[in-house]
């Protein structure tokens, strides 16, 4: 079983409640909802982060690795707003510090004059800002291609994560329940994270074999952008069904549904 393309989450209680000030943008939640447990492999490659990725976009915190066993996103927005009140800037505004925390509504010509729902802060990041997996789930789900997520948009995102939930925690109780108690005790937790972390070391191990150029054991900025276009350019030659170099609109509609399968954790990335 590959853990590093595993949604873990844990039942939070009133993780959150301490800090009632705080708001975790749409954005900031989608993402975590696919990379909780500290890999953004599931996405690694869809053509969606225009924008160079931040340091702190590729470097999951201890936190954000830890194996937990709820999913839904209810829990997944707690445990962002949490580590938003950790960090001090939520209530500021943003749990990463570029957009401003909640909901906003935009219209944009796309649409003639439609509203919709944006998780971008206004609209104002598109394809090229907020949380490196955000981007890349927006260019799988804006299919309007508007730089936001329209209601219709969104309601397929958010369905599809409840189904990967589902398949993500019957993942995890296949691995790891011991006792087939239909949960993870804090024991069988633990075991969960170190076969996690034995992974993610092994992948990280891999990657610097491949990816580290000047060999100082380490992927700078650079080399992980690099990784991440070298990914993406075999991805897209995958889907790429007439060799033209691009993708066309049936061309890009194959990748997407592709993605969507993964996001639904029905399938691993290849």
């Amino acid at each position: 079983m590959k853990l590093s393309r595993t949604l873990f989450t844990l039942p939070l209680l009133a993780l959150a409640a301490a800090c009632t000030s705080s708001s975790a943008d749409d954005s900031d939640v989608y993402a975590a909802a696919v990379t909780e447990g500290g890999s953004d492999t599931t996405l690694d490659g869809v053509p969606g982060d225009t924008a160079t990725p931040a340091d702190d976009d590729a470097t999951p915190t201890a936190e954000e690795r830890r194996v937990h066993f709820s999913c839904d996103l209810p829990d997944v927005r707690a445990r962002v707003e949490a580590r938003g009140c950790e960090g001090g800037d939520m209530s500021e505004g943003g749990g990463h510090g570029h957009h401003g925390g909640g909901t906003h509504t935009s219209t944009t010509g796309h649409h003639e004059g439609g509203t919709h729902t944006s998780t971008t802060g206004h609209g104002r990041h598109g394809h090229g800002g907020g949380p490196l997996a955000f981007r890349r789930l927006l260019w799988i789900y804006d299919v309007d291609d508007s730089g936001d997520l329209s209601d219709d948009e969104r309601a397929e995102l958010e369905a599809d994560l409840a189904v990967r939930c589902d398949n993500l925690q019957a993942a995890l109780l296949e691995a790891f329940d011991a006792d087939l108690d239909g949960t993870l005790s804090d024991e069988e937790l633990a075991n969960a994270q170190a076969a996690y972390e034995a992974e993610r070391v092994a992948r990280e191990v891999a990657e610097l074999a491949e990816f580290d150029a000047d060999g100082d054991g380490q992927l700078s900025h650079e080399e992980r952008r690099a990784a991440h276009e070298a990914k993406k350019a075999a991805l897209i030659a995958r889907f790429d069904v007439d060799a033209s170099g691009d993708l066309d609109d049936t061309e890009a509609a194959a990748l997407r549904a592709y993605m969507r399968s993964v996001v639904r954790g029905e399938i691993a990335p290849e």
